[in-house]
Formats: structure tokens, sequence, C-alpha cells
């Protein structure tokens, strides 16, 4: 047993300090992410949710989305890149966002900005503005998933950073644009329409 495979069993083990070799393997597998320097920190980490996570296994599925999101978050305020891959960022993205809300759209993306895009359980994006007769979200296509996350890869400040934006403003502002282009061209059909009658009021007299 190696020094970081110890300290995963002194962190994670029981009072004694002991895993059970498959479960040593498990847990070290799932804990690649994390340094080595970094375990301790982690483990201290992960005891603010054990109040509600007394299985081992939920709290580290817990502990390590919330970590991963907190990485990001000071990547994110530092304007730094997270994710060095799209396939990176798609895995991490369906798992720590699973049965949460993702992101809200934006130019580049191929939805308006008030659409909300969740993650369901099974890692399916969904968008939460189009809902089904059987009542769940729209699941978006292959090929608007893919979009989605090369957008996201770009802008990974949008991550996890839901806005909600009145649709109703995106509709009706291009609608009250269209009907001032539309008042001179009245105003002349109107002008056009009262010099033909003067015309034929003359002839007539």
């Amino acid at each position: 047993m190696d020094f970081r495979e110890q300290k995963i069993c002194e962190l994670f083990g029981d009072s004694k300090g002991f895993l059970p070799k498959a479960r040593l393997e498990k847990y070290a597998l799932r804990l690649q992410q994390i340094p080595t320097d970094k375990l301790v920190e982690f483990s201290i980490f992960a005891d603010s949710f054990r109040e509600n996570y007394q299985n081992t296994d939920m709290l580290l599925n817990k502990a390590l989305n919330e970590w991963g999101k907190l990485l990001l978050a000071k990547a994110q305020a530092k304007g730094l890149r997270y994710f060095q891959s799209v396939d990176g960022l798609a895995e991490f993205c369906k798992k720590t966002y699973k049965e949460q809300l993702l992101c809200n759209c934006g130019k580049g993306s191929g939805f308006k900005d008030f659409v909300i895009i969740s993650v369901d359980s099974d890692g399916n994006l969904r968008n939460n503005f189009v809902v089904l007769d059987n009542g769940t979200f729209q699941r978006l296509t292959s090929d608007e998933t893919a979009q989605i996350f090369n957008w996201l890869f770009e802008n990974q400040h949008k991550i996890g950073n839901v806005e909600y934006i009145n649709p109703s403003y995106e509709e009706e502002t291009p609608a009250i644009e269209h009907k001032q282009e539309l008042i001179p061209q009245n105003k002349q059909v109107a002008s056009m329409v009262k010099q033909l009658s003067n015309k034929l009021a003359l002839k007539r007299a």
C-alpha cells in the first residue's frame, strides 16, 4: 500500500483507518482528480455534508460534485479556462449537474437567452422552456446537445450561472419595432387615398 492509498484509508475508512481492498480501489478511482496533498482538505470539505449523507459512497459523490463546482467557480472568478476539452466539460456537466439547472442560453448556443437548460437523471440535456404533453421538459437532440457543449466550452463562465429572463420582453421588442417601421408607410398610404378621393370628387363636380 502506497502513501496515497494509506491516506485514503485514514480519511475515509473505519475508526481504525481500514478499508477493504475492493472499496479502497473504488475510492482511489473516484478520488483520482484530487491531488494527494489536497486529500485532507477535501476530507474536511466532505465532512460538511456528512449530516445529510451518512453513507460514505453518497457523501463522496456529493462532495466531489460540489468540489468540482468550487474549483470551476474559482477559475471563472479569475477569467480562466477550467476545461481543456469539450469531452471533459460534457462529462463534468452530465455528472455534476444531474437533475439540476445547467445554464441559460445565449448567442451561438442555438437557443434564445431566456431558455434554461437542465440535466435529467440520465445525463440528458433538457430544454426547460418547452413542456411536453407528459409534463416533462423537451429533450435536446444529439446535434443540439453537441452545440450546447461546444458553446459552453467557449463560454465556460455560463456553466452553473442561471439567469431568469422574461421571454415576453424578447418577443415583444421586435414586434414594437416592426410597428414603428410601419407607421410612416401607413401615413403615406392614407395620404394617397385622400388625394385619390379628392380627384374623384373634382371629376364628379
